[in-house]
């Protein structure tokens, strides 16, 4: 449960910076910490399946589409401040989440298929690469 904890405490900037920005109520996050939990304890207690990877990561990149979502209604994406934490934490946290599918399901074509996929959706030409030649 300790390897649970710590993925979870990694993501308090992110939620502190959802909350600043209002993209989010307290309850919400309250939510989606719970169902962070509930997912990475999956991967953790038990033997955990291709599936539950997949299901976490559908999980945030629907999270992820939302925060755009909110983002672009609130009109944050026309202010000339920089990115900020909440901007690439999800991405990255997908990106890490199919990372370790790979490295457990390496053997299936589907899980570097949505590994590989994600990151060209995100221009992340790098990770791209990097799975490619894996």
């Amino acid at each position: 449960m300790e390897k649970v904890e710590f993925q979870l405490e990694a993501t308090l900037p992110e939620l502190k910076d959802l909350d600043e920005k209002g993209l989010f109520t307290r309850t919400e996050l309250a939510q989606i910490t719970a169902r962070r939990k509930k997912f990475e304890t999956a991967l953790v207690k038990r033997v955990a399946k291709r599936d539950d990877y997949m299901a976490y990561a559908a999980y945030e990149i629907g999270l992820e589409k939302l925060r755009r979502a909110r983002y672009k209604r609130l009109g944050l994406d026309k202010s000339p401040q920089p990115r900020s934490v909440s901007s690439y934490s999800i991405p990255r946290r997908i990106v890490y989440i199919l990372r370790r599918a790979t490295e457990k399901f390496g053997y299936e074509v589907g899980v570097w298929v949505a590994y590989v996929e994600y990151a060209r959706g995100e221009g992340m030409g790098k990770v791209v690469r990097e799975g490619l030649t894996r």
